[in-house]
């Protein structure tokens, strides 16, 4: 169901329900005050027929001139009379219905009830009139039909309802077109995300919307301007990691064609050595690669995240790299605080930064050095370093260190420059910072990891 279409039923069938409760009441009430004017009549004509007995003699009725006040009075197809004097019936009716046990009181002197007569439903006033000089006491009943307090309250309904119906046809033209006025703005912001271009910003001026559509229209703003930087991110990401993947590709080729070429033993093996690097670089770059899209906020999945003690993590990542910084004579040292530092992570994750910390520590080390792994507690918060005394970075590239593809104009090892990208991802996955800086006396370089404590 369109928005319309709901909104005109929300709004007509209340309108509806109140025209129709109207016409109801409007029938109830009228029906009520018939009922009172009537009763009212049948009071004043049972007066009028009483003056017409005793004249003559104190029993004798005109009977012409009641059926001539009768007709004065007259309100429906049928009215009855009758007179009675002693329990005689002087004039009048003889057959009018009797008096059932329980009556409605009308004044002091009249009482009202309702009876059937032939299948007429009827309407009776009984009026006692004592005795004077005159007459003796006399009671006289009068009767009417009922229909005609009916047709009296049919008839004002009809002529309320008829213009309730009318009002409610007016009702929902002018409805219909108040909602296509209001309901322009979604139109227009519809007509503007159907043929928005893509990687340009939605171009909505506000005021042109309604009030209420405003904070949708910000929002939506704000979802296309998120998608379309994650877009270029992307579109800069596979143009990088393509540009990346060439040069590997390309001197994997190139050895392959020395080692197929080699006119001797030893330049075979030199060959050899070439693409078993490439290669390792190639799958090294392509591991990367992978651990960046499995990052990405669009893709990344539910990663359950457990107590994790940061000391024995750091250990295992750098148990591994100890043969590689033996071979380089580089000494891998690891100082851990004797209780347990607990932050809430992914023991795996939080491994994989930390070997990438170590690896490029140890791979652009130049040899004969020293590299310190750090646990520690500092302001409420747990502290991982990763600090050697290499030739550390400029200053200036600083910045960038953990930018994706990020190389200083050194463009020292073979590194693609993912590294430190990825250990950025997963530590601001765990609600951390990283951050850079020289290390002891201004030499090499210090990475801090910074994590909230459990």
């Amino acid at each position: 169901m369109s928005l319309r279409r709901a909104l005109l039923l929300r709004l007509l069938v209340p309108v509806a329900l109140l025209l129709i409760l109207n016409s109801v009441l409007a029938y109830g009430l009228t029906l009520h005050y018939a009922n009172a004017i009537y009763d009212s009549w049948l009071y004043d004509i049972a007066h009028t027929v009483s003056l017409e007995v005793g004249e003559d003699g104190p029993e004798v009725a005109h009977t012409d001139e009641i059926e001539q006040q009768l007709k004065t009075w007259k309100t429906g197809d049928s009215d009855y009379y009758s007179i009675t004097v002693d329990g005689r019936i002087i004039a009048g009716d003889v057959d009018l219905p009797p008096e059932p046990a329980r009556v409605e009181h009308f004044a002091d002197d009249a009482y009202l009830y309702d009876a059937q007569r032939n299948g007429l439903d009827l309407r009776l006033m009984t009026l006692n009139v004592p005795a004077s000089s005159e007459h003796p006491a006399l009671v006289v009943r009068v009767a009417q039909d009922r229909r005609i307090r009916y047709a009296l309250a049919e008839e004002i309904f009809y002529a309320v309802a008829v213009p309730a119906a009318l009002l409610l046809l007016v009702a929902v033209v002018l409805i219909g077109v108040v909602i296509r006025s209001s309901l322009r703005g979604i139109d227009l912001l519809t007509a503007r995300l159907t043929t928005h271009p893509e990687g340009k910003p939605l171009a909505i001026d506000p005021s042109a919307l309604p009030r209420e559509l405003r904070g949708m229209t910000a929002a939506f703003s704000g979802v296309v301007e998120r998608n379309n930087t994650l877009m270029a991110a992307q579109r800069q990401f596979v143009a990088n990691a393509a540009h990346q993947l060439r040069s590997p590709m390309a001197a994997t080729q190139l050895h392959l064609d020395g080692v197929e070429h080699a006119d001797n033993p030893a330049d075979r093996q030199r060959s050899l050595a070439q693409l078993r690097r490439s290669v390792e670089r190639s799958n090294r770059l392509a591991n990367q690669l992978l651990s960046l899209a499995r990052l990405e906020p669009g893709t990344r999945l539910p990663i359950p995240m457990t107590p994790v003690d940061l000391g024995d993590t750091t250990r295992a990542a750098g148990t591994d790299y100890v043969p590689l910084a033996m071979n380089r004579g580089i000494d891998l040292t690891l100082d851990l605080p004797t209780e347990p530092v607990l932050i809430r992570g992914h023991a795996l994750l939080l491994q994989e930064a930390l070997s990438n910390l170590i690896d490029n520590a140890v791979r652009y080390h130049p040899g004969n050095g020293q590299i310190e792994l750090g646990v520690a507690i500092d302001d409420g918060k747990a502290v991982v370093t990763v600090q050697d005394d290499g030739p550390g970075v400029d200053p200036a590239f600083a910045t960038q260190l953990f930018t994706r593809f990020a190389r200083s104009d050194e463009g020292r090892g073979d590194g693609a420059g993912l590294g430190l990208a990825i250990v950025r991802e997963i530590v601001e996955l765990h609600r951390g910072s990283v951050s850079a800086q020289p290390g002891h006396e201004g030499r090499g370089l210090c990475i801090r990891l910074e994590f909230p404590l459990v």
